[in-house]
C-alpha cells in the first residue's frame, strides 16, 4: 500500500543523519535518505541509520546517490576506468541498501550536455541495474531537468534498451522545470513507475510544500491508483521552499487523508 513520506533533503545542507532523525522525529515512517558525502555510506553512519530505523520504526524506502551533479562523470563518460571504479562505490549504495531494507536508489544520470553516447549511458546503467537486480536492489532512473531522462521519449529510449528490469522515479517539480506534464510520463510509463516525488508549484515558485499551491493531488492519486501504483509519495523539497518545518507534517498528515481517499 502507498505511503506519504519525506526525503531527507528537505533539511539539506543539514548533515544527513541530522536530516533523517528529524524526518523521524516529525512522526513520518516513509523516508528517502539523500546522501551527501561518500563518507556517509560507511560507518560510523551505517550504526547512526540502523539506531535511528529501529528506534522509529522507519522504513526507509530509498536511497538517492550522493554525486547527482556527477554521475554523469563518474559513471557514464567514455573513460571506462573510471566507471569501474565508480562501480566499486555502486556497490556501497546497494550494501547501504541491503542492511537498511531500502527497496531502490534512486540517481539523476546524465546531463544533456556530455559528449557520451546514448549508447554508452544506456549500457553502463544496464550493467548498474543488473548489479543491483542480483543484490535485491532497484536502481531507478530520475526525470530530471537538463539531464537526458527530463522527457518520456527519452525514458522510452531507455526502457527500450534497457528491458524489463528498468524502473524510474517520476520527480513532479523536475516535470514542471522541464515543461512537461507529469501526465505525459504517467500515460507512457505507468508501468514502470516504482517511485514519485512530491512537491507543489504556483505562479512564481517551481518548488513548494504540497497543498499549498496549484497541483492536483487527488488527481494524481486517482490516476496512479487506476494503475495499481503501489509506491510511495515522497515529498521532496528545498530549505527555501517552506517556512516551517511543521509545515510539511501537516502537508504529510492532510495528503494521507487525501491518499486514503483516493484509494
Amino acid at each position: 500500500m502507498s505511503e506519504i513520506g519525506m526525503s531527507t533533503s528537505c533539511f539539506y545542507p543539514l548533515e544527513t543523519e541530522k536530516s533523517l532523525e528529524k524526518c523521524c522525529v516529525l512522526g513520518f515512517k516513509t523516508v528517502e535518505m539523500f546522501m551527501n558525502a561518500y563518507s556517509e555510506l560507511d560507518e560510523p553512519f551505517i550504526s547512526i541509520y540502523k539506531r535511528l530505523v529501529g528506534e522509529y520504526s522507519l522504513r526507509l524506502v530509498s536511497i538517492h546517490t550522493t554525486a547527482s551533479l556527477a554521475d554523469g562523470y563518474n559513471y557514464f563518460s567514455d573513460y571506462y576506468r573510471r566507471f569501474e571504479e565508480s562501480v566499486e562505490v555502486f556497490k556501497k549504495y546497494i550494501d547501504l541498501a541491503n542492511i537498511l531494507d531500502s527497496k531502490y536508489i534512486v540517481m539523476h544520470g546524465m546531463k544533456k550536455t556530455m559528449r557520451a553516447s546514448d549508447e554508452v549511458y544506456f549500457e553502463r546503467f544496464a550493467i548498474l541495474t543488473e548489479l543491483a537486480k542480483k543484490n535485491g536492489v532497484s536502481l531507478l532512473q530520475e526525470n530530471v531537468v537538463n539531464y537526458r531522462s527530463e522527457s518520456p521519449e527519452y525514458i522510452e529510449r531507455m526502457r527500450q534498451y534497457i528491458g524489463g528490469d528498468f524502473g524510474i522515479t517520476l520527480d513532479i517539480k523536475q516535470c514542471r522545470r522541464a515543461g512537461r506534464s507529469p501526465y505525459e510520463f504517467i500515460e507512457k510509463h505507468h508501468d514502470i513507475i516504482r517511485h514519485i516525488h512530491i512537491s507543489d508549484y504556483n505562479d512564481k515558485h517551481d518548488c513548494i510544500t504540497p497543498l499549498n499551491g496549484d497541483f492536483d493531488f487527488e488527481k494524481l492519486f486517482v490516476e496512479m491508483k487506476k494503475y495499481s501504483y503501489e509506491g510511495d509519495y515522497i515529498i521532496e523539497l528545498y530549505k527555501h521552499s517552506y517556512s516551517d518545518d511543521n509545515e510539511i507534517r501537516k502537508a504529510g498528515n492532510e495528503l494521507d487523508i487525501i491518499l486514503k481517499g483516493a484509494e
